[in-house]
């Protein structure tokens, strides 16, 4: 695993470890630390856990990841792995033209927000509404692990393209979107201004 893939897969882990993740402090296993006295102690192992990319890149659909995460539940959770990770694509309706970023087409909410492409993951649609991966993180946990997605930065160069509104607020993506700093291995978001639209 790349320490850039490592990194987001660290910091998908929960809230303790994000905040690790920012301030440059260890994560432990499970995404929390404890302290005895002033010393940090650091768990004998890192987080453990399968992640789509290395296997599948932007492509993996929802009948690989539930055959991936069957195996991994059965012969790798009982070795202390637990996080099981859908990596970047899961919103590109054609993955496949990456490498020609103009030609990619997403799935996004009424706010435009990335949703997973029902194509690819079907258990999104219920009752023909979107509900992102709401069924397949329940599946996951009720095999005792912890479930996983790879998130962007910023905000969808799409949904600023259609400049979509926010919800809960009255901006729309365009106030909040700064053009003028994109992520320098990604072209599907900009990154957020500082202003209120982008703290919203």
């Amino acid at each position: 695993m790349t320490p850039r893939r490592l990194l987001h897969f660290i910091c998908l882990m929960g809230v303790p470890a994000v905040v690790g993740c920012l301030l440059g402090v260890p994560a432990t296993a499970g995404g929390q630390e404890t302290r005895s006295g002033d010393k940090t102690v650091l768990a004998a192992t890192p987080p453990l856990g399968w992640n789509s990319w290395d296997s599948y890149g932007l492509r993996i659909n929802e009948q690989q990841f539930r055959e991936n995460v069957e195996a991994f539940a059965t012969k790798l959770e009982p070795s202390g792995y637990r996080y099981a990770v859908i990596d970047e694509g899961w919103y590109m309706v054609n993955p496949e033209d990456r490498p020609k970023p103009e030609l990619l087409k997403y799935a996004l909410d009424g706010n435009g927000r990335f949703i997973p492409v029902p194509a690819r993951f079907p258990s999104a649609l219920q009752s023909g509404e979107n509900v992102g991966f709401a069924e397949l993180g329940r599946w996951v946990h009720a095999k005792g692990l912890k479930f996983g997605v790879h998130v962007i930065r910023g905000i969808p160069r799409e949904s600023v393209a259609r400049n979509l509104p926010i919800e809960g607020s009255a901006f729309k993506a365009q106030d909040a979107a700064d053009p003028n700093d994109p992520c320098p291995w990604d072209p599907t978001s900009w990154e957020i201004k500082d202003n209120e639209a982008g703290q919203t």
